[in-house]
């Protein structure tokens, strides 16, 4: 499989996306390494999104048929699912005309059994790294950092290892941020755990957790040198980085 044919996979691995999250190279008024890694012109990208549908590694859902469903796992969206053609690809990618018609031509894409098949053989997926964060109440949050009033925040993630959820709550104070240094507040922790478990849309593990807790935030005293931090600290920011970021690349990229 191709680093281009690989890339349009591994964009729909956590949840079914957009085909606005793909950025022709020939529509982008700042090109971003990210969204446009390989320049592809918009026939080009057409050409390999056409191949891996009619490979069976990818199929399409409408955002309409895809919020109808009671759940998002795989063989349900699969119900719902079409082989597009190659100019409702190209429809689903034009922007320009997207604004005019965005209900009738926007479509989401997704990872087939065959196209996770795939993935895998390439990837080598370490489930028992996974783990995804997201954010309680950040509205509220962000009203009371306009009153530069920050109370304790909630945050949430999931993941398939206790144990390595649990460390990433200790060392939450240790990574950086250009702002704050976040303190989970040890009693309000809650685990959950659920048997079996999908951590993506396609995949279901024997079980996994979502653990939620409040965040104290402090804000970080720009006027303090780096410097001044002791040697311990340091090294135990520079251990805790360094621990999460292997733990973060749970897969091969």
């Amino acid at each position: 499989m191709s680093k281009v044919d690989f890339w349009f996979l591994n964009l729909a691995v956590r949840t079914p996306i957009s085909f606005l999250t793909v950025f022709p190279y020939d529509q982008c008024i700042v090109p971003d390494p990210y969204l446009t890694p390989f320049k592809l012109s918009t026939n080009q990208i057409v050409d390999s999104l056409f191949n891996l549908f009619q490979d069976g590694f990818l199929s399409t859902i409408t955002p309409a048929d895809l919020d109808s469903l009671d759940t998002k796992l795989v063989d349900e969206i699969l119900t719902k699912a079409f082989i597009p053609s190659r100019k409702q690809i190209k429809a689903a990618l034009d922007r320009e005309n997207l604004d005019n018609n965005y209900d009738d031509k926007e479509l989401y894409y997704f990872l087939t059994e065959e196209g996770a098949k795939k993935w895998k053989s390439v990837a080598k997926p370490k489930w028992n790294q996974f783990f995804r964060r997201c954010i309680l109440d950040w509205e509220s949050v962000s009203e009371n950092l306009l009153n530069n009033s920050i109370p304790p925040y909630g945050s949430i993630f999931c993941c398939a290892n206790k144990k390595f959820g649990e460390k990433i709550i200790s060392i939450e104070h240790l990574l950086d941020d250009p702002e704050f240094i976040s303190y989970p507040i040890k009693n309000s922790i809650i685990w959950e755990k659920f048997t079996p478990w999908h951590p993506v849309y396609w995949k279901t593990l024997p079980c996994g957790y979502a653990v939620s807790y409040q965040v104290e935030l402090v804000e970080i005293d720009k006027n303090i040198e780096q410097s001044n931090e002791s040697s311990d600290l340091i090294e135990q920011k520079k251990q805790a980085r360094e621990w999460y970021q292997k733990i973060s690349n749970w897969y091969e990229n």
